[in-house]
């Protein structure tokens, strides 16, 4: 028997097996002798993916931070809304940014907030006139002014904060102990990860 491999005849040997492992064969026919022309074209190994169970686990932790997101969202905006509707998330994160750390400038909330300073500027001045916030010359540089809490916007802040933390409260108190202690862990080291500070009771 006579087989055409890219255009050259050969006999194979009496008892010869070609090797076709892991080589996948194609040919194209030859017109003027009617013999298909065979090619042989490497397989390439593959792909390395990552495990069915790791996709798995990460898209499930990614659904339930979902669902607990909406859970604290609707919180937030419940203990918002009974206390003073007029104020913002935005303008909410300032007032707890000013509550927990020292010295916080405009420029730290444009920062913090990724947004351009003329923003900061615009969203500070709006809680100055709302008499959450005032200004103060900075010891260490009079160029700079610092932004601190007014009695009306700790206040305000307290209120929400505590509002926020009955009705998680009451959420927490349905599980067990074990399990309080597992989601705190889980809980604390999300927020490290995340990058927020440990500010005790009032962060937001």
């Amino acid at each position: 028997m006579m087989t055409t491999i890219a255009g050259v005849h050969a006999t194979p040997t009496a008892g010869f097996i070609p090797d076709t492992a892991g080589v996948k064969q194609t040919g194209v026919m030859d017109q003027r002798t009617g013999e298909k022309n065979l090619t042989k074209t490497p397989r390439l190994p593959a792909t390395a993916s990552r495990p069915t169970e790791d996709v798995d686990l990460e898209s499930a932790t990614l659904d339930a931070l979902m669902r607990a997101s909406r859970v604290v969202t609707a919180i937030v905006a419940r203990s918002m809304a009974r206390n003073d509707n007029r104020i913002t998330m935005p303008q909410l994160r300032v007032l707890v940014m000013v509550a927990s750390g020292p010295d916080v400038t405009t420029t730290a909330v444009a920062s913090e907030l990724r947004i351009h300073l003329s923003s900061a500027s615009r969203l500070c001045d709006r809680l100055v006139a709302a008499g959450w916030l005032t200004r103060r010359e900075s010891p260490t540089d009079r160029r700079s002014s610092l932004l601190v809490l007014t009695r009306r916007g700790r206040s305000l802040l307290s209120a929400i904060m505590a509002e926020r933390r009955r009705a998680f409260a009451q959420i927490v108190a349905d599980l067990p102990a074990t399990q309080q202690r597992t989601l705190t862990r889980s809980l604390e080291r999300f927020a490290d990860a995340a990058g927020e500070p440990r500010t005790g009771s009032l962060s937001g």
